[in-house]
């Protein structure tokens, strides 16, 4: 895991890519590898879940890679740490059983088209949004004369501002 993270954000390192995209693309080569062998192999890839802190161990590799491949500028020692650390973190990862924590139910706030006009207790009770449910429930029809209100409100806004 240690050396494709190293290898991957090493190789856009050195394309000359921001160390932001760089561990982004260790990480992905390192998971890509992973996945690629589990689908040969027909098992479900690692990285959905049901195991230790499979792309964890890669971001941290990855991560440890540009910060030395930066400081230090020595890519060798770069890869030799990332790999010790991979190792390491992994085969700890396991042996303790660390997992990420499972994600709690989600909730988006469902998009408000006509806040400005009305705030009243009938339109915040349903205040937020789960997967599954259809966003166009509780959407209203715009009309032109809204849009025109909406505007002049917001050009005198402006006015009683002075911008």
């Amino acid at each position: 895991m240690g050396c494709w993270a190293a290898t991957g954000t090493i190789k856009s390192l050195t394309l000359g890519l921001h160390w932001l995209p760089a561990i982004a693309l260790g990480v992905t080569t390192a998971v890509g590898g992973g996945v690629i062998r589990d689908i040969m192999v027909n098992r479900i890839p690692a990285i959905f879940g049901g195991n230790s802190l499979y792309a964890t161990v890669a971001f941290v590799g990855a991560a440890e890679t540009a910060i030395c491949f930066k400081i230090l500028e020595r890519p060798n020692v770069a890869v030799a740490v990332s790999v010790l650390t991979c190792t390491v973190l992994g085969i700890v990862a396991r042996w303790r059983d660390w997992r990420l924590p499972m994600p709690t139910t989600l909730k988006v706030q469902r998009p408000r088209l006509l806040d400005v006009f009305r705030r009243d207790h009938e339109h915040l009770e349903n205040e937020g949004w789960a997967p599954g449910t259809p966003l166009t429930n509780q959407l209203d029809v715009i009309t032109e004369d809204q849009i025109q209100a909406y505007r002049e409100q917001l050009h005198r806004e402006r006015e009683q501002r002075g911008d």
